[in-house]
């Protein structure tokens, strides 16, 4: 590794060691998802040196992604979500072997999603039913992922938690989760970044309400939510932070705890 490779993760290595930044360097991670949450779980982790990183979405970034989605800038609106992620990945760490897969995650396209054992996988998936099926998958193939719960509607921070899905009484997302995968015998002892505060009940304004190009047409219309970038963001780097974790310590507790403890 060159001078300034080694120069640009050294702070991490200060602090997890060198047999901890292996760890990281040797580790592969999926990111399915690359809105708010995503994005931002992205940038964390290619922040801390992980060394293969799958970025998966059908999308293409539009203007109302700039209010919280940490990839979307200007001079990039209008291309695919998991070209721009990628190429962000490169620009942070060019070592790090980037996937892109412009996907829509659905019965068919779950198993590829998360091909070739990846150590850890988030699911920033923002849609319930392709969000079932990707936690379907990522089951039946006994790996290790966090979730993100709702984080729309929201105005603080601190209330963001990690946990498991068995405790999350707080958020209707949720709830809907839970009862499908009951439905379908799956487990809901899944990690997953949730918030503790009621969602806002807010009267949306039709006027408000801007039409944008997608690539995907969706089988029913959805009312956009507002967000805000610390709310979102503290979702991101939370399961970012799990990752990181599990990486490191390769332990978690059982879904009975309060708090995680990866020693």
């Amino acid at each position: 590794m060159d001078v300034l490779m080694d120069a640009r993760f050294s702070r991490i290595e200060m602090l997890v060691g060198a047999d901890g930044f292996s760890k990281l360097k040797s580790s592969f991670v999926v990111i399915a998802g690359l809105g708010g949450v995503g994005s931002f779980s992205l940038e964390a982790l290619a922040r801390s040196g992980i060394g293969k990183i799958r970025v998966i979405d059908c999308d293409i970034v539009v203007p109302s992604n700039i209010n919280r989605q940490i990839i979307a800038t200007e001079p990039v609106l209008g291309k695919l979500k998991s070209e721009v992620a990628a190429q962000r990945i490169r620009e942070i760490n060019p070592n790090c072997k980037v996937e892109a897969y412009n996907m829509f995650i659905d019965s068919t396209t779950s198993f590829q999603s998360i091909e070739g054992n990846p150590d850890a996988v988030i699911d920033a998936i923002d849609s319930l039913n392709p969000k079932i099926e990707f936690l379907k998958a990522c089951q039946k193939q006994k790996l290790f992922v966090v979730s993100s719960m709702g984080a729309a509607r929201r105005m603080d921070p601190t209330k963001v938690k990690i946990g498991f899905l068995t405790n999350v009484n707080s958020c209707p997302l949720a709830s809907k989760i839970r009862k499908r995968l009951r439905q379908r015998e799956l487990s809901v002892d899944i990690l997953c970044a949730y918030s503790e505060e009621p969602v806002h009940s807010l009267k949306i304004d039709e006027n408000q309400i801007i039409e944008e190009p997608t690539l995907y047409k969706r089988g029913r219309k959805r009312n956009p939510m507002g967000s805000l970038p610390t709310v979102v963001g503290m979702f991101g780097l939370l399961i970012a932070h799990a990752v990181i974790e599990k990486i490191l310590k390769n332990r978690i507790e059982t879904p009975n705890t309060n708090s995680l403890n990866f020693s």
